[in-house]
């Protein structure tokens, strides 16, 4: 029987499999899974704020800021003042970032289809994974005792 640690090792193997073969199809695209993620999330919802970008994307604030920097460097997001609050920003696709974005979920489209094909299997048991760790993760978090 696996123990905690060959769970959360089988996960992460699962995970970094996943993030190499995105990488992979991106790479020709000059796009990484990370920045296929967060044009993915806008094409979704344009105009969300940088912080609703954080939490969709399950990662954290410095990783964002950094990807929306790059992505914005290449012209494929725009960052405007949000209304109402001037410390907010909020983030758009270009026309360019959409037909990018368009051109990397083709690139994708096997790597998903091979995803699809357990999802069945898996999207239940992650999702109920996920509740289950929730509240342990937001008091590390908020305790700031993460270790390395």
């Amino acid at each position: 029987m696996a123990d905690g640690h060959d769970l959360a090792m089988t996960l992460r193997r699962a995970y970094l499999t996943l993030h190499r073969r995105a990488d992979d199809a991106l790479q020709p695209l000059d796009l990484t899974a990370d920045q296929f993620a967060l044009l993915a999330e806008l094409s979704r919802t344009e105009g969300l704020i940088q912080r609703e970008l954080v939490d969709r994307l399950a990662s954290d604030a410095n990783t964002v800021t950094a990807i929306i920097r790059r992505l914005e460097l290449k012209g494929w997001i725009q960052r405007t003042d949000a209304p109402g609050d001037a410390r907010a920003r909020q983030v758009w696709l270009t026309t360019s970032g959409r037909a990018v974005r368009h051109r990397g979920a083709r690139r994708l489209a096997s790597v998903w289809r091979r995803l699809l094909s357990v999802d069945d299997e898996l999207t239940a048991p992650l999702n109920r994974l996920v509740d289950a760790l929730a509240p342990a993760i937001h008091t590390i978090d908020t305790n700031h005792h993460r270790e390395p």
